[in-house]
């Protein structure tokens, strides 16, 4: 859980998670009920498709989308830092399939 493993991950140019990714949005809210003094930041990343300004706006829509989930299953939303980390450039841009890696949340506890 704190190497930021644990992921969520999104369509193309969606900011709802897919519906078998929602397992990592389901660990973190377990293990946040269970450890009441623990933050996380909620991470969002786009792929390079697209302008990077609405890739930056997209990557920040996918974490708040993750954090009001997690605050509807009542976590305190002073305890989720949401972060736009814009496009993941680390994967081929050619590859459909490794650009579907990195249109993700990531969560790190603190």
């Amino acid at each position: 859980i704190y190497g930021g493993y644990v992921a969520t991950y999104f369509d193309f140019n969606k900011s709802t998670p897919t519906n078998v990714s929602t397992e990592g949005i389901d660990f973190i809210l377990t293990y946040l009920r269970n450890n009441p003094s623990a933050s996380v930041d909620i991470t969002g990343y786009a792929d390079e498709i697209g302008r990077s300004a609405y890739n930056d706006k997209l990557s920040n829509a996918r974490a708040t989308s993750v954090k009001n989930t997690l605050v509807k299953a009542n976590i305190a939303a002073s305890r989720l830092n949401v972060i736009g980390a814009g496009e993941d450039a680390s994967v081929q841009k050619n590859s459909d399939a490794a650009r579907k890696l990195v249109r993700r949340v990531t969560f790190m506890v603190k």
